[in-house]
């Protein structure tokens, strides 16, 4: 899987974060909105993950499988020197914040998880108007499950 690695540096193992981006962003939107360089500056190193179905997973590697990928991520920082495996967390944003709780409930090796603007209901959108909800409704229902009646 494509990914971004920032590291913190330092003399010892230390803590890492797995993000994963949205439906419609990319690894590098995640990085050049701030996130990676917040852990930084706290000492925690970051792996930004183009999620399954997106940016260059989808595009150049055709992996589509959400849960399975954060074991994959586990397996990569675990053999890194710089990373200490009881210190790995996993976040996303929009549809990663979705995402993230799924993969730390599949994958027991995850110590945290932060979800950033989950969805929690794709289906309700009061805020939108009916025109854009009809665009809303045809995007969501092209890559997920939900159907409305």
């Amino acid at each position: 899987m494509p990914g971004l690695l920032v590291a913190a540096g330092g003399d010892r193992p230390g803590p890492y974060m797995v993000q994963f981006n949205g439906l419609d962003s990319t690894k590098e939107m995640v990085y050049g909105t701030g996130p990676a360089q917040q852990y930084l500056a706290r000492g925690i190193s970051t792996l930004i993950i183009d999620q399954p179905g997106t940016g260059e997973t989808l595009r150049l590697n055709g992996i589509a499988e959400a849960e399975r990928c954060g074991a994959a991520c586990i397996d990569y920082l675990t053999e890194r020197r710089d990373c200490d495996p009881e210190h790995i967390g996993v976040g996303g944003w929009s549809l990663g914040g979705y995402f993230a709780p799924r993969r730390a409930a599949f994958e027991p090796r995850f110590e945290l998880c932060a979800a950033w603007g989950a969805i929690y209901d794709a289906a309700y959108r009061p805020f939108l108007s009916a025109q854009a909800v009809k665009g809303y409704r045809q995007i969501v229902e092209s890559v997920t499950a939900v159907r409305w009646s």
